[in-house]
């Protein structure tokens, strides 16, 4: 399988030649100042408002900073801003954005996909590429170059607090796939990918957002698993890498954060894996480098580990007056940064912008939310519902049966009626023994979980269930037993489960819902794989 894909991508990353020279001629003719400013992409955040896009300006005035990352927005909003900024620069910016699971994860008025662990789920593979061209699409029509994604950290600790349900899965050859075959989607529809978190972050057991991890294990065991996925996607031509904030002993015995590590970045990612495409640091202002390192220090350790393009630096002005200072002493360093704007000029290049850098915003709306795009969404879902322990063909539900129907959580629909109750997370045993009782009225009662616990990461391990929830389901299990979960959250919840049948539906998104019971209801099939081992 990773031969073909291998082959696959190498048929279909035959994106039109650019013409020859541009980054070259470009690089001549810059000043020193120029050159460094192409290392920093920063932040945009229009819900700061005017004062910080004023800053944003002078930044790229003043120190000819070379990319912006986008955050919260409106996508007309950030298509005006894209085009006033790519005016204000002397050179072409290059933007990125994070849009794992599309715009939607920054633009609250962008199409939403479904996640990573979702699509993990899926067994037509093709659809994968199919989105990543289509994310792309919508990528380029905001004037995005980049998106952070995929992550392709396989996700082997199910208490893992930031990447669970933002990975494929926790099996190497399944995310390898996954992943290579949404970078495929996201370059052939002209957006370079950038895999993260090298050298892998999925065995970890802290947010790198709030602290610095570790990751203990041998050159064998990191080579054959954390590495595996970045490795065969660098050889199927991927052109960008994001590095981790975290460290790892066995790889560099001086405890740096891969992001600053030379023997992680330079001689490993660069040398050993053989990737010459661009590397990007993960945010520099997330505290597992800003609670040890001083922000310019950090910067230029960033850049002498061989990452080309420093990511959200929290003080940018300090850090390029700091590191101008070191390249007017350090040869080699002087080298190395006209190799490291090369690479940035050559992603430009390849993504066109040296050809055009404005984008149309009319109709803006009407061409990103285009009339097919919900059909594509439902059957992305629909492929990814999964049917668990139904050994004695409960599932699907016989129309002539009385059933009780318990949200759990809160849900798209959520309210209470004849044959229907909600039980909230703050709720008491009062409420759960009401609920239990009511069920017993009912042949059969289905529980659909949209959250267990008020405390639930976003991305992550899926915490201990609230008193409530753990008190419902196990009365339903000791009292009614003829119960069917509907699990429209993090799979992980299904380590608290009792072994019920259960159809797995990954998200609560109105489509993942109706999904489910449609599988519920002999409407449809069930045709998804659970991505990972409980």
């Amino acid at each position: 399988m990773i031969l073909w894909i291998t082959l696959f991508f190498s048929l279909m990353l035959s994106i039109p030649c650019i013409q020859a020279g541009w980054a070259e001629e470009t690089l001549k003719s810059m000043t020193l100042e120029e050159k460094l400013g192409q290392l920093f992409m920063i932040e945009v955040r229009p819900e700061l408002g005017s004062e910080h896009l004023q800053e944003v300006e002078r930044l790229i005035t003043e120190h000819h900073i070379g990319g912006l990352i986008f955050f919260k927005g409106l996508m007309q909003q950030q298509v005006e801003l894209v085009n006033y900024f790519q005016v204000t620069s002397k050179h072409p910016l290059l933007i990125g954005q994070d849009a794992e699971w599309g715009l939607s994860m920054r633009l609250t008025d962008a199409p939403r996909f479904p996640k990573n662990m979702t699509l993990g789920a899926l067994q037509k593979d093709a659809l994968i590429i199919l989105l990543g061209q289509e994310i792309a699409r919508q990528c380029r029509a905001l004037g995005v170059h980049v998106n952070f994604a995929p992550v392709v950290d396989i996700n082997s600790n199910p208490d893992n607090p930031i990447i669970g349900v933002r990975s494929f899965g926790d099996a190497k050859r399944k995310v390898a796939l996954k992943g290579g075959l949404f970078a495929l989607g996201l370059e052939s529809g002209g957006v370079l990918a950038c895999a993260k978190h090298f050298p892998g972050h999925g065995d970890t057991s802290v947010d790198s957002h709030t602290a610095l991890p570790l990751l203990e294990h041998s050159w064998k065991r990191l080579n054959d698993v954390e590495i595996f996925p970045f490795e065969v996607l660098i050889e199927q031509g991927l052109r960008a890498v994001m590095t981790a904030h975290l460290t790892v002993p066995a790889l560099d015995a001086s405890n740096l954060p891969a992001t600053l590590s030379r023997p992680i970045v330079t001689d490993l990612l660069r040398k050993k894996l053989g990737f010459d495409g661009l590397i990007f640091t993960d945010g520099m202002n997330m505290k597992a480098i800003t609670n040890t390192f001083g922000v310019p220090q950090a910067a230029l350790r960033a850049i002498k580990a061989g990452c080309d393009i420093v990511l959200c630096p929290p003080d940018v002005r300090d850090s390029i007056a700091y590191i101008m200072g070191k390249i007017k002493k350090d040869h080699v360093l002087h080298n190395e940064l006209n190799d490291h704007v090369l690479r940035v000029l050559r992603a430009k290049e390849w993504c066109g912008l040296d050809q055009a850098r404005l984008v149309s915003s009319e109709g803006l709306h009407e061409r990103v939310h285009h009339a097919d795009l919900p059909f594509f969404k439902k059957a992305l879902f629909q492929e990814a519902v999964t049917l668990l322990n139904n050994r004695d063909g409960k599932v699907p539900l016989d129309k002539a049966e009385s059933v009780f129907i318990i949200d759990v959580g809160g849900g798209a629909d959520s309210l209470n009626q004849d044959n229907k109750m909600y039980c909230a997370l703050d709720d008491n045993s009062r409420t759960a023994m009401n609920i239990i009782e009511k069920s017993f009225d009912y042949k059969v009662a289905v529980v659909r979980l949209f959250a267990a616990s008020k405390e639930q990461s976003f991305f992550g391990k899926m915490p201990s269930l609230s008193p409530v929830v753990q008190e419902l389901l196990e009365g339903l299990a000791l009292f009614h037993r003829n119960v069917i979960f509907v699990v429209c959250m993090s799979p992980y919840v299904l380590q608290h489960l009792p072994q019920y049948p259960t159809i797995v539906a990954y998200e609560n998104d109105p489509d993942a819902v109706q999904a489910a019971m449609d599988v519920l209801w002999g409407r449809a099939q069930a045709p998804g794989v659970l991505p990972i081992s409980l």
